[in-house]
């Protein structure tokens, strides 16, 4: 029998992207807090849980100082910034325990909104690369990264007026929108999309449509690659 087919097969499958949740953190100070994530047992791969942060600060916009994720310190891998508006994408590998929280430090208190999208990677290595993009007045936001073949891509998009969402995305393969969250009817919204098995890469493009409603739109949007 030939041991090597098996093996290889099962080595793919190990890789896998899961979605988790998407909703409001509360706010305390300068301190965003996100509800516990459900990561489920760990088992011997590595974990890495990557979020999708927005919060607005008036007078100036804050910044993030300092993040954790399941008590793990958390890396910032890219920031936009639109006026008062930020928009990032953190991580942290979380080895142990079932559950998780994102709890993000600013440098201003006073925010008045804060959203997040969330996803577990198991078995991926590090980031590869990331990038954002921020435009005044579109319901359409695009940019390019780099992307590491067979890895996934996870996007955070922030179409602020609350009847926009995604309605179409593509990075080099199809992206699923797989999360996405609007806290009222007067309020903006975050959505999240991801795409497994990337092709190997340089500067693969990236584009959300939204769909359109009244007012002028403040989009950001952020991606990371992961290998």
């Amino acid at each position: 029998m030939n041991m090597n087919m098996p093996v290889a097969a099962f080595t793919l499958k190990q890789k896998s992207l899961t979605p988790l949740t998407a909703g409001l953190m509360s706010i305390a100070g300068a301190t965003l807090t996100s509800p516990s994530l459900n990561l489920g047992s760990p088992g011997s791969l590595a974990r890495t849980v990557v979020a999708g942060v927005y919060f607005y600060v008036g007078g100036g916009g804050a910044n993030i100082t300092s993040a954790t994720i399941g008590g793990i310190a958390a890396t910032v891998q890219v920031t936009a910034i639109n006026g008062n508006l930020r928009l990032a994408i953190i991580s942290a590998v979380v080895p142990t325990g079932t559950a998780a929280t994102v709890i993000v430090n600013l440098s201003l208190t006073g925010a008045a909104e804060a959203y997040y999208v969330s996803y577990l990677l198991t078995g991926y290595g590090a980031n590869y690369a990331g990038n954002f993009n921020t435009s005044g007045v579109t319901w359409v936001e695009s940019m390019t990264m780099n992307t590491p073949l067979n890895g996934c891509v996870i996007v955070a998009y922030l179409p602020v007026i609350p009847s926009g969402s995604i309605t179409s995305c593509s990075f080099g393969v199809p992206l699923t929108k797989d999360l996405d969250f609007q806290f009222s009817s007067l309020s903006g919204r975050i959505s999240g999309a991801s795409a497994v098995n990337t092709p190997l890469a340089a500067g693969a493009s990236f584009s959300a449509n939204a769909a359109g409603g009244a007012g002028s739109p403040q989009s950001l949007i952020c991606g990371t690659s992961w290998n």
